[in-house]
């Protein structure tokens, strides 16, 4: 089982994983008052604001994470959206996240270890298995 730090660590050093073309800028950003975990830039500048939970994932969590959706809208930050990422996102909050606007990506651990070993990346791999 990984934790959220390995996790956020693993993320942050390769944003592939959640989207192509996002490097990094940044790990518990402040945004409009609220925290992000980590903030992606693409080369275009789009900002994506990124919640890492680990399973299982709680109610409150998802209301912060809709909270700084709703943030982010009432700004109209054209230039931002808000995402969760996590290992396992239940269907009943998948449901819930769409419904508010907020994009979700699952990322399990098969696929973090496959990409830490496409990479060679044996520092990282250790730590997760």
């Amino acid at each position: 089982m990984i934790t959220r730090d390995q996790f956020l660590e693993i993320l942050c050093k390769y944003p592939e994983l959640i989207d192509q073309g996002y490097k990094c800028h940044g790990r518990d950003v402040d945004l409009y008052g609220l925290k992000a975990d980590m903030l992606l830039v693409d080369k275009y500048k789009k900002r994506l604001a990124v919640h890492v939970r680990t399973a299982p994932i709680e109610q409150e969590q998802i209301g912060a994470i809709v909270s700084c959706q709703e943030a982010v809208l009432s700004d109209e930050a054209g230039d931002i959206n808000v995402m969760l990422v996590s290992d396992k996102v239940p269907v009943h909050l998948q449901t819930a996240l769409e419904h508010s606007g907020v994009a979700w990506r699952e990322i399990n651990h098969f696929q973090i270890k496959e990409l830490l070993t496409k990479k060679n990346d044996t520092e990282l791999l250790k730590t997760i298995l």
